[in-house]
């Protein structure tokens, strides 16, 4: 039998479909109050004092390069898994993509490699939080500050995920995350960049609008800016989203994930870890490895639950991340 499994797909009801309806009924379609709600709820979601909505992730990534100060001709240590964006934000900076391995298990960068990568041109390292899964950012943080070097989280994948009770995006200099319809939760198109450091959110923000500064008129082009908005609908979208509580089905997806780590149960759940599944199936999910005394039926259980989540809805192709 050939069984086709889907990628990803967006969760959209009837309570999104209004509130980007409700948005359009307006003369305000960007830069308005759903903008600035959307960048605090997600900024105070991430742990950061200031969010920065953008068009995508990749400008995230972009608008993070040039707000750490990397120029032309400097290196930036990449992981040598990730998705092409992040190089190529590298390269739209003018710098040079320096790809380092991974580690086996998390497909994280190695700690080690970063620093034997290091040279005199190195400016910055972008860190992906691959699949959920935190890097090693208390290695990857005391090489970068040893070292004089820009730190940036690559978080698309991971929202929500926590490295010793703090969550990714908000450790390094700056983080990134993506809301593309492959994500736990969406605004269609769209990103933001996270930061605790009030000058580079300061700079983000002009650098999103073509390099506008805060005169009144709005014309007061301070340097070369990009059109980086994202639209009141898009924000809207997120919003509700978030009002519907999406994210709690992945916070379950990402339990059976944590308790397979923890308890090393079985090999074939890691594939779980994948997968947004619908509130049927969750319940013998997590009863097949909610506790040690239902360890030997995980086992068996795996394929055929695995099976049920791939076919049970909606799926987001990253879950709500891990916490370690």
């Amino acid at each position: 039998m050939h069984i086709k499994i889907p990628l990803s797909g967006p969760d959209i009801s009837e309570l999104e479909i209004a509130a980007v309806t409700a948005v359009l009924r307006t003369p305000r379609l960007s830069l308005g109050e759903k903008l600035v709600e959307f960048e605090s709820q997600l900024a105070r979601y991430a742990d950061c004092a200031h969010g920065v909505a953008v068009s995508s992730g990749t400008a995230a990534l972009h608008l993070a390069l040039l707000v750490a100060g990397v120029q032309p001709g400097d290196e930036v240590i990449v992981p040598s898994f990730a998705f092409i964006a992040v190089a190529n934000s590298v390269r739209f900076v003018g710098a040079i993509p320096v790809f380092v391995d991974i580690h086996e298990r998390t497909l994280n960068l190695a700690p080690a490699a970063v620093q034997a990568a290091i040279t005199s041109r190195t400016r910055a390292v972008i860190v992906v939080h691959t699949f959920g899964i935190p890097a090693a950012m208390q290695e990857l943080l005391e090489i970068t500050r040893r070292f004089g070097l820009r730190l940036i989280e690559d978080a698309c994948e991971s929202l929500g995920a926590e490295y010793h009770r703090r969550k990714v995006g908000s450790l390094g200099d700056v983080g990134t995350f993506a809301f593309y319809p492959n994500k736990q939760i969406t605004t269609g198109e769209g990103g933001m960049l996270v930061t605790n450091d009030a000058g580079m959110a300061a700079r983000a923000r002009m650098l999103r609008n073509h390099g506008r500064g805060t005169s009144a008129d709005g014309f007061d082009h301070q340097e070369l800016g990009y059109n980086y908005r994202i639209s009141e609908l898009n924000c809207a979208l997120w919003l509700a989203q978030r009002r519907r509580k999406c994210m709690p089905k992945n916070c379950a997806i990402s339990r059976i994930w944590n308790c397979h780590r923890q308890r090393s149960l079985t090999e074939k759940l890691v594939g779980l870890s994948m997968w947004f599944a619908s509130p049927r199936v969750l319940a013998e999910a997590e009863l097949a490895i909610a506790s040690p005394r239902h360890s030997r039926i995980a086992a068996s259980a795996a394929p055929d639950i695995l099976r049920r989540f791939i076919f049970s809805g909606p799926t987001a192709m990253f879950p709500i991340g891990a916490r370690i």
